[in-house]
């Protein structure tokens, strides 16, 4: 078995799949699934390629080969179903009935049923109708019957019997065979058709050869299959009375037709024949009718044509007849004319008339006694006869043959007469335009090939056509083109049928004609050859000459093929591996990104427009069309991608609806959404981490050496602490010394005492960096003692310290209210002269989230201070250090808000009276 498709070809044998090489029986039962019976009886069905047996198979098998006649072999080659949807199976000895639920086996056969002696009982059942093998005696008996069988018609109780006579010269053939349709049934019994309407109407058509197939279709008609003597179409299956045969001397074994119109015919002799539209019929087993014709022309009802020299074919009502002409031995038929109830012929080598046996009655000589006349075409006006001659134009008014004056530039291949001034001539070299009367000829712009045909149509226009030039119309004398979409400009013939159609024969198809939109036909769409030479209107049918003979069909007949194809994939290759695929998305790997679609198209018409229409979404903009089975997309970027594809006929239908494959073809993952956002990701962090190890490494550095200028600072601290503490003992010192030399012994003890006492404080708090506040203070009043010993007593001192600052929690530096106080006692009391009571004061509050530390003092001020430095070796060398302490303390602590203010104390008069030190240091550090 072969499944046959344009683009493909399967063979199902037993290497893959079939049980037995040989096939009894093949049927669409569903669609998509085909039904089989082989050789051996297996019941197969097969489905996207794939071969299983039927679940009943192998009893059905059982039961035949146990029930066969002695040395027989029982085969099945017929499927039916009943009313009841039962299987009715036909084999050569009997009928057998599968029954649908329980699947037992019952041999109708042997059952009879129908209470019948007949050899077949037809039972009619609309289009359920099936026959049963009812008594197989009678193929014994049938030299005793004078080969005839008898047949009984059931339906609903009705009975019908019929007796058919068979050939005698061969055995019965045991395949008879039914088909259905519209209520109508067709039995075949050996060379006998019989026909079975839906009222029990019989008609029994006797073939000259046995009936060896049968194929019914509403639209397409029946046929009717024989041995040895072809295939017979009947269009009308209710009728039966015309039909078309075909296939000549070949047994046809099976037909079909498919949906495209085109008919397939195999053949126990030569295989498989197809034939585009069964409605153009040709004419292979007449040898006159399968050769080129010099002319084709209808006259008359009838049908004129020219295959051989000096032979003149005639069609009259599908019968063919053929008159031997004058035997010249070179004389080709040209051209045939009817005009006053004569024919007149016209050839290569002489121009005449036929009497009523389409005979030549008698030849006419050339003017001046010139011999016989060579004529390539006839036309007539009026009284006279136009005949177009090699070089010149003629005129016969039934006597005298005359030549027109003025000879043709070329060779004349065609020519028209409109009137008794103007003939349009058709030359090798182009158009011209003869005027009779006043001895002109001009020539027709733009015109310059062969002008093969020129007609004047039922509306009055004048249409030619040019071998090289296309086809034209003439208007006021010019030469208008007429385009004609995919046609030939090579034309050979025109001619317009009885209902105004034009028709043009060119070397490239048939073309029919019309203003809006022309149609060509080929070889595709039925015709016997794409070369179409000669074209003939007859009885409503278009007769065409080719070099591959004579082929003609109805006129009404639709050439074009409306079909819209189907497509299918074949195959699909990834990577040139093939992919097995559902109609899904198909998910792909970035790499997978070369595919190979193998297509099949399911039409089998062949054309110059025939392709595939397709689109790839995702990455082409247009359709694109190729006549190929095979697409090929290659290194196709990551994306997602539709395919669309249509099917286009030879006749460029496409397929009603797109075949659509999806794929989607995934990045690899160094491209994809998660991989970038990830790396971003990453590389964001690893950013963060290079800054915040920056940042570190910065602030690292910066910390060590803010450490180390802290150490530094502190170092510096420390050595002027170093520096206030002997300033500070060498003060008092000076004070014992003063005691002593004034012979002061007991203050000088009792100064002595306390000044121990205080450099107890000093060398005990100089190990510390900072003090409580009350610390340093505890320290500042036991100096302020010894200074009041010192001076005698010469000011009073005076402590206050605000509620809300508490001295035992608040740390300061140590030694650093002491150099202020002794400023104010050194540079300001000292200097009074006892002027008036000394008087120092010391005040701490806060401000403003500062520690505030006051020193007020009542001496001479600064600017009378600064006279006595003048005059004096004492320098304040404490204020100094200090001073330099205090930016110390400022580096150290990072802050600002350490700031020393020092205020002069004016009175009414504006007299320096004092000095006010304020001291300020931030508290919460």
């Amino acid at each position: 078995m072969v499944k046959y498709s344009k683009d493909s070809r399967t063979i199902f044998d037993k290497q893959n799949g079939l049980t037995e090489n040989g096939v009894y029986y093949m049927e669409e039962k569903k669609p998509g699934e085909l039904m089989l019976i082989t050789s051996n009886n297996r019941f197969l069905f097969i489905k996207d390629n794939t071969i299983k047996e039927v679940n009943i198979s192998q009893k059905i098998q059982r039961y035949l080969s146990l029930n066969s006649l002695e040395h027989t072999f029982d085969i099945s080659y017929l499927l039916n179903k009943d009313a009841k949807d039962n299987l009715i199976i036909n084999s050569q000895q009997r009928t057998i009935q599968v029954d649908k639920k329980t699947k037992n086996i019952i041999d109708l056969s042997s059952h009879n049923n129908y209470q019948s002696d007949a050899y077949l009982v037809i039972d009619k059942n609309k289009d359920n109708s099936f026959f049963v093998k009812n008594n197989i005696k009678w193929i014994g008996e049938l030299q005793k019957r004078n080969n005839q069988l008898d047949i009984a018609i059931v339906e609903n109780g009705k009975v019908k019997k019929i007796t058919i006579n068979l050939l005698n010269d061969s055995r019965l053939d045991w395949r008879s065979r039914i088909v259905n349709s519209d209520g109508y049934t067709f039995v075949s019994v050996h060379n006998n058709l019989i026909q079975i309407d839906k009222e029990l109407n019989l008609k029994v058509i006797p073939f000259s050869s046995v009936i060896s197939s049968l194929y019914i279709h509403k639209k397409h008609g029946l046929w009717v299959g024989t041995s040895s003597n072809g295939v017979y179409h009947y269009p009308n299956s209710k009728s039966l009375e015309k039909y078309n045969h075909g296939l000549n001397g070949l047994t046809v074994s099976s037909i079909v037709v498919d949906n495209e119109g085109g008919t397939w015919c195999t053949t126990t002799e030569k295989g498989v024949f197809y034939a585009g539209n069964y409605s153009v019929l040709h004419y292979p087993d007449k040898k006159e009718l399968n050769k080129k014709t010099t002319f084709l022309k209808t006259i008359n009802n009838q049908l004129f044509l020219s295959t051989e020299i000096d032979q003149l074919l005639r069609i009259e009502n599908n019968q063919t007849y053929n008159t031997k002409l004058l035997s010249t031995g070179n004389t080709d038929i040209t051209d045939i004319l009817a005009f006053k109830n004569k024919l007149y012929i016209a050839t290569k080598g002489y121009f005449g008339t036929l009497n009523n046996q389409y005979q030549v009655e008698r030849t006419i000589e050339s003017p001046k006694n010139m011999g016989n006349l060579t004529g390539y075409q006839l036309d007539a006006f009026a009284s006279q006869i136009y005949i177009l001659g090699v070089g010149a134009v003629y005129r016969y008014n039934g006597n005298k043959t005359e030549i027109l004056p003025q000879s043709l530039p070329s060779k004349g291949r065609c020519f028209k007469v409109l009137n008794e001034d103007l003939l349009y001539v058709g030359c090798n070299d182009g158009l011209y335009r003869l005027n009779p009367l006043s001895n002109t000829l001009e020539k027709i712009k733009d015109i310059n090939t062969a002008v093969s045909k020129i007609l004047i149509s039922k509306k009055g226009k004048v249409y030619f056509t040019t071998r090289g030039q296309g086809f034209y119309q003439i208007e006021n004398h010019m030469a208008i083109a007429i385009p004609i979409e995919n046609a030939s400009l090579v034309m050979n013939d025109l001619t317009e049928d009885e209902q105004g159609n034009i028709w043009i024969a060119s070397n490239n198809g048939l073309i029919k004609y019309h203003p809006k939109k022309s149609n060509v036909y080929s070889k595709a769409n039925g015709l016997v050859s794409n070369d179409i030479t000669h074209l003939s209107s007859y009885q409503n049918k278009l007769f065409l000459s080719s070099p591959d003979g004579l082929c003609q069909f109805p006129i009404e007949t639709e050439l074009k093929n409306q079909t819209p194809p189907r497509l299918l994939v074949a195959q699909l290759s990834i990577n040139d591996s093939i992919y097995t695929f559902e109609n899904k998305t198909i998910k792909l790997d970035y790499w997978q990104n070369n595919l190979t679609v193998i297509l099949d198209r399911l039409h089998f018409k062949e054309g110059n427009q025939e392709g595939v229409l397709y689109k790839l979404i995702g990455q082409d903009s247009k359709f694109r069309k190729e006549n190929t089975k095979v697409l090929r997309f290659e290194n196709l970027a990551p994306a997602e991608y539709k395919l669309v594809m249509y099917a286009i006929n030879n006749d460029g239908i496409k397929s009603e609806k797109p075949l659509l494959l999806h794929f989607k073809i995934h990045p690899p993952f160094w491209k994809t959404v998660w991989f970038l956002v990830s790396m971003i990701v990453l590389i964001l962090f690893v950013i963060i981490l290079i800054i915040k190890q920056v940042v570190q490494s910065v602030k690292k550095r910066e910390a060590e050496k803010t450490r180390i200028n802290t150490l530094l600072s502190e170092s510096q601290l420390s050595a002027l602490q170093a520096q206030m503490n002997p300033h500070f003992i060498f003060n008092a010192i000076n004070g014992i010394q003063n005691y002593i030399l004034n012979k002061k012994e007991e203050e000088a003890y009792n100064y002595l005492t306390k000044f121990s006492k205080l450099v107890r404080l000093v060398l005990n708090n100089s190990r510390n960096k900072e003090l409580t506040l009350q610390e340093e203070l505890d320290m500042l009043a036991l100096y302020i003692e010894l200074e009041q010993l010192r001076f005698d007593h010469a000011f009073d001192y005076l402590l206050t310290i605000d509620p809300s600052v508490n001295p035992y929690e608040i740390e300061i530096p140590s030694m650093l209210i002491q150099p202020y106080v002794e400023n104010a006692i050194w540079h300001g009391l000292m200097n009074l002269n006892k002027e008036r009571a000394g008087k120092l004061k010391i005040t701490i509050t806060t401000e403003h989230y500062l520690l505030k530390i006051s020193i007020e003092d009542n001496g001479v001020g600064r600017a009378k201070s600064n006279e006595f430095k003048t005059n004096t070796i004492h320098h304040s060398v404490g204020m100094q250090l200090t001073e330099e302490r205090l930016e110390m303390i400022k580096n150290i602590w990072k802050t600002n808000e350490v700031k020393v203010v020092i205020q002069d104390v004016y009175d009414d008069n504006q007299k320096a009276c004092g000095t006010i030190v304020e001291l300020f240091l931030p508290l919460g550090r």
